[in-house]
């Protein structure tokens, strides 16, 4: 019998979770690639005409500093430049120069053709049924959380 099957059942939601990272994680380092730095080349490649190291950090929820040790890794690889944005001029622009778009396009062009093949395993209602019950859950989730967590001011 079990101990507490409300335990087993998120036990297990959160295994196929770390199972789905441990795989991207695998995959980033097949590539050269740090889980991190794996990352932030899928949000540069995701935002090719707007991205910033703030739009980084917020997406990621990495630091300042760890998101610039990435960038500056990629500068120096080849794989990015900098410059300035003139609406913001104290905001620079992250894109990827012809080596790193190739290099990119290999890395994340390819794993989103993979992406794509899993994901048309499932009919659309069944995609809308799974995202419904994890909306679901994350609403509940969070409404009981917020008895934990400290009031923000």
């Amino acid at each position: 019998m079990e101990k507490n099957p409300v335990k087993t059942k998120f036990n297990r939601f959160l295994e196929k979770s770390r199972s789905l990272e441990r795989i991207y994680e695998n995959y980033a380092l097949s590539k050269g690639l740090t889980y991190m730095s794996f990352t932030v080349m899928s949000i540069i490649y995701d935002n090719p005409e707007s991205c910033t190291q703030k739009l980084i950090c917020e997406s990621s929820l990495y630091t300042k500093q760890s998101v610039n040790l990435i960038i500056k890794s990629f500068w120096k690889n080849g794989y990015v430049e900098l410059k300035e944005d003139p609406i913001d001029r104290r905001n620079k622009k992250i894109y990827f120069t012809s080596k790193g778009r190739i290099y990119a396009d290999d890395v994340i062009g390819n794993l989103l053709s993979v992406e794509k093949q899993a994901m048309e395993q499932l009919s659309d209602d069944q995609w809308e049924q799974l995202l419904q019950m994890v909306e679901v859950f994350e609403k509940n989730f969070l409404t009981g959380m917020t008895d934990l967590l400290p009031p923000h001011e």
